[in-house]
């Protein structure tokens, strides 16, 4: 008989103790790794919603401006639910693209790019989406915040289903953390527009050929789809097809072509072709997409590089981690994100031969982004290992990806602002609409702002009227012949930037952006004047309160000349406020300043209001803000019309004094003209 040692209580102990403890640290991780993959697909997402629909109170146009209204255009004017190419505005911007009246490059590139932006009819399907959100309702800042958000929903599955496949999820929600944040440079991924939405489906389809049984209906049902909505889905296809036959031959171990997959996405280009010449197309002269060359290989391979060090230095610890991931990766033998991080590379360097005028590098700067999120799985291989290590390396892949999001959540606040503020035109798509109702059918109107006025207007139903871009014609030597050819009658001339007077700051506030002076922003406004004086000013005040105690201080060429008046001014909501004048001998300025910051000037007028118009234009009255912030310069507003129109324009208006305001408070200034055809100006001269 065998006796066994009797064990002792106080050895076994703290071996249980710390397997105790291993089984809780082991649970805990696969906890985490059970749990981080969904929790990051909805950080992600929730960060980019959040990201598209804050700036819609604020921002008083889409948050992307004038590529936002193309977009919307596109879904609208330029689609397949009711095209409006063969409109009276369209066929002048077509007539004036065609004019060989000049020989200077920047004219027929502006020329070619409004052409471009007009012109188009588009078979994508996500631009049919925006033209159903016009169509239900949606103002325009909404209209495009849905479709961003649909980008951000496709993007988001695209990235998690891809990386899961090719890294793990866990690795795969690493990697989308760490994207969350990421500013790219270009659109990237914060501006969530078609050939985001191209890429993101692109993602879906090398997720499916990664499967060990792609579904081919899908595969060509996303491959249709990403080819009708943007051309760059080409590259990505291509890629798609070296991808399925290198991951083919590498699981077969010899040469192999998954025909099944080719074919597949070969047909589904061809179709999208077939659909676009069908549904879309483009009319002739609408140069501007771009074309394979050698000629500039060098200034796009320069350009490619600047965008490269600008992606590594906005997100190092990705490119860096990433570079790590790529030892895992080699050492587990999963080929497929080494195949998919090679032909991207390659792509990359292939595309400085396309050269897209005025957009030098572009092509690669877009490929960039599939890039940064293959190293972004990498990295997460490679912070996965370090979470699975030692104490010490825990502590530091924790703190890394700790500081790389709180510096990239700063950057984005930042880039947040400065799109905000950077983008600052204001309009009332409602009101444009109601200015366009009342101008008569034969209107024939000179736009002095392609890019975001006119196309806003646009969207509202001007191309039914007679157009003239002014930039296209303002470079041409015969620019008295165009314009009495086309006759125009009247100019739509957005109310300056600089009215914008918060953005003008720049403020960090989430306030609505007014035309005029928000005394949460200022201190005081201040209204400058020149002889003859008139007898009394009005001011258009604008409160939520119904009463506001306000300052009024006159000042002559020595100083003050009355003492400050402190009126409590009963508003509710906005009013005129009449104020006298003649208790000044020589009134030089008026300063007005209000306690209540909930206080908005939004309107001058030197003579009885009357009618849709806020602002003196053509006086030659100067408006001053002074920002609480002392660090800040006072802005000031004038309202000649040079200052309007720019110089080259308003010399060729006929009358000044008989030019008649219709009005302003859309957004854009409406001027009743005549033109006068006498001389030339020259552009050089333009203030604007």
């Amino acid at each position: 008989m065998q006796i066994r040692p009797r064990s002792d209580p106080g050895q076994s102990q703290p071996t249980e103790i710390f397997e105790r403890k291993a089984q809780v640290n082991s649970n805990r991780m696969k906890m985490l790794k059970a749990g981080l993959y969904p929790l990051a697909c909805a950080i992600f997402l929730f960060v980019k919603v959040v990201w598209v629909l804050l700036p819609t109170v604020p921002m008083g146009a889409p948050r992307l401006g004038d590529d936002a209204l193309v977009y919307l255009w596109i879904g609208t004017g330029g689609g397949v639910l009711e095209p409006k190419v063969d409109t009276p505005a369209i066929r002048d911007i077509i007539s004036i693209r065609q004019l060989q009246d000049s020989k200077d490059p920047s004219l027929d590139y502006l020329r070619a790019r409004t052409t471009m932006r007009t012109t188009g009819i588009s078979s994508s399907p996500l631009a049919f989406i925006n033209g159903l959100f016009l169509r239900a309702g949606f103002s325009h800042e909404l209209a495009f915040a849905a479709s961003e958000i649909l980008v951000a929903i496709a993007l988001t599955a695209g990235i998690a289903s891809f990386l899961a496949i090719v890294v793990g999820k866990f690795a795969a929600g690493i990697g989308l953390m760490l994207l969350t944040f990421a500013l790219l440079p270009g659109q990237g991924l914060q501006f969530l527009v078609q050939s985001v939405f191209t890429l993101a489906l692109s993602l879906l389809i090398w997720a499916e050929i990664s499967r060990p049984k792609p579904r081919i209906l899908l595969v060509i049902l996303l491959a249709l789809t990403a080819a009708l909505t943007h051309s760059i889905a080409l590259v990505y296809i291509c890629i798609a097809i070296g991808y399925a036959v290198l991951t083919s031959t590498i699981r077969a171990r010899r040469i192999s072509i998954p025909w099944t997959q080719v074919f597949a996405l070969v047909s589904a280009v061809v179709a999208a072709r077939i659909l676009d010449k069908v549904l879309g197309g483009r009319l002739p002269l609408t140069t501007g997409m771009g074309t394979v060359t050698l000629s500039d290989i060098g200034e796009n391979f320069a350009s490619a590089v600047a965008y490269f060090c600008e992606a590594f230095w906005n997100v190092p610890l990705i490119w860096l981690s990433g570079m790590a991931g790529l030892y895992i990766v080699i050492k587990q033998r999963k080929l497929e994100v080494l195949v998919a991080l090679t032909l991207s590379t390659g792509a990359f360097f292939a595309a400085t031969a396309f050269n897209l005028e005025g957009y030098p590098g572009e092509l690669s700067n877009r490929l960039l982004v599939p890039i940064t999120i293959i190293l972004a799985g990498l990295a997460g291989l490679c912070i996965r290992v370090l979470l699975e290590s030692s104490l010490a390396l825990r502590a530091t892949a924790l703190s890394l990806v700790a500081a790389h999001l709180v510096i990239n959540a700063h950057a984005t606040q930042l880039a947040f602002f400065d799109n905000l503020n950077g983008r600052n035109y204001i309009y009332d798509p409602v009101a444009v609409r109601t200015d366009l109702n009342s101008l008569p059918a034969s209107a024939s109107i000179i736009w002095t702002d392609p890019d975001v006025t006119m196309m806003a207007a646009f969207l509202e139903g001007a191309w039914r009227f007679r157009a003239i871009p002014y930039p296209m014609i303002e470079g041409s030597p015969h620019i008295d012949r165009i314009l009495s050819e086309w006759k125009p009658d009247h100019i739509a001339a957005p109310v300056p930037r600089v009215l914008n007077t918060s953005s003008e700051i720049p403020s960090r506030s989430l306030s609505p952006r007014v035309h005029g002076i928000d005394f949460s922003d200022f201190q005081a406004a201040s209204i400058s004047f020149e002889e003859p004086v008139p007898s009394s000013i009005y001011l258009r005040l604008s409160a939520p309160t119904t009463a506001n105690k306000v300052s009024f201080a006159l000042s002559g060429q020595s100083g003050p000349c009355t003492t400050p008046q402190r009126k409590n001014i009963s508003i509710n909501n906005q009013r005129w406020v009449k104020l006298d004048l003649t208790k000044c001998p020589i009134p030089k300025s008026l300063t007005i300043k209000a306690k209540d910051q909930t206080l908005a000037l939004l309107g001058v007028r030197l003579a009885a209001p009357s009618g849709q118009v806020n602002w003196p234009w053509g006086s030659p009255l100067v408006l001053r803000g002074t920002p609480h912030n002392s660090d800040r310069d006072d802005i000031l507003v004038r309202f000649d019309w040079a200052s309007l129109l720019g110089a080259s324009l308003t010399a060729h208006i006929m009358a000044p004094n008989a030019t008649t305001v219709l009005s302003d408070t859309s957004g854009i200034v409406w001027l009743k003209v005549e033109t006068v055809l006498e001389k030339d100006v020259s552009p050089a001269n333009s203030s604007r």
